[in-house]
């Protein structure tokens, strides 16, 4: 992807890495790829990780840095090393409970629908980074479909633009610290120990639940594989993205949604958004949208 960083003809890429216009210039380059905003990105650290990544590759300056992201498949892997060096992802188990909540009352009264028999309960997390959120929307609706007595089967999707996370959520080993949320018998049913400092989800945990790089905000991405689902669900994500990029990135996980499904949000994360397709639901706990059934 051309850049302006290698455009601006009076730039001199190998100089001081505190150059007011330089980290102008990487940040509307981070902005154009990954969508994170500047306020997210302090000067020092960026030309740490910068200055990070440029020793692994062996990069003699800035600007050769530079030409080696701009190259295609090699370009690629290396924007994928910085991406794991960026603040870009929060995340726990369990981490926001009145939202899984709505979203297990929505699965049980889709496990109850006998026109649902024999269709799956699909859910995305989109910005799943290493995978806790995948698995515990995986764990809410298994939970759910119990509870109702049905036999539903329960498919997760997890997608994130940093293929290492994915890797991870892909391994599912957890520290006991990052499970302080689940119960006790949570943890029974859907992990096994690996030493007495970590688990491991199990064979049944880990059936329900595939992991698919996606950038969101990069509109030539593929998100056809995702398919449709009965609940989007992308917290902490938006929080790093400008309000236009937050609305684009909101209308196109909508697309993904079923009708009657939810699209489910982080509170506060955007403002004064509105889908001609969707109408508020839940509490004011959390900031969820119902897909109407029928065109408006």
């Amino acid at each position: 992807m051309a850049s302006s960083l290698a455009a601006h003809a009076d730039f001199d890429m190998s100089s001081a890495p505190n150059d007011d216009v330089e980290f102008t210039q990487w940040v509307e380059l981070l902005s154009q790829r990954i969508g994170l905003r500047d306020a997210h990105i302090r000067r020092s650290f960026l030309d740490q990780c910068i200055g990070r990544r440029m020793q692994q590759c062996r990069a003699k300056s800035r600007r050769e840095y530079y030409e080696l992201l701009s190259d295609g498949s090699a370009g690629q892997k290396e924007w994928e090393g910085l991406i794991q060096l960026l603040p870009l992802h929060e995340t726990r188990f369990m981490r926001h409970e009145s939202s899984l909540r709505l979203v297990r009352d929505y699965v049980g009264r889709v496990a109850k629908d006998p026109s649902r028999a024999g269709q799956p309960v699909t859910l995305w997390s989109a910005g799943c980074s290493t995978g806790e959120e995948s698995y515990s929307l995986a764990i809410t609706a298994l939970d759910a479909v119990a509870d109702a007595g049905s036999t539903l089967e329960v498919q997760v999707i997890g997608s994130d633009l940093c293929r290492s996370s994915l890797d991870v959520g892909r391994k599912g080993v957890y520290s006991k610290r990052q499970m302080t949320n689940l119960a006790a018998g949570q943890i029974e049913s859907y992990f096994d120990p690996v030493d007495t400092d970590s688990y491991e989800v199990n064979t049944r945990l880990r059936s329900v639940v595939r992991f698919v790089p996606i950038n969101l905000v990069e509109e030539r991405t593929d998100t056809g594989h995702v398919g449709m689902v009965d609940v989007a669900f992308c917290q902490n994500v938006l929080i790093y993205f400008d309000n236009d990029t937050r609305a684009r990135v909101c209308n196109r996980i909508a697309e993904h949604v079923l009708p009657g499904g939810l699209l489910v949000l982080g509170a506060g994360e955007i403002l004064r958004w509105n889908h001609a397709q969707l109408k508020r639901a839940g509490d004011d706990d959390t900031l969820a949208y119902q897909k109407l059934s029928t065109v408006v």
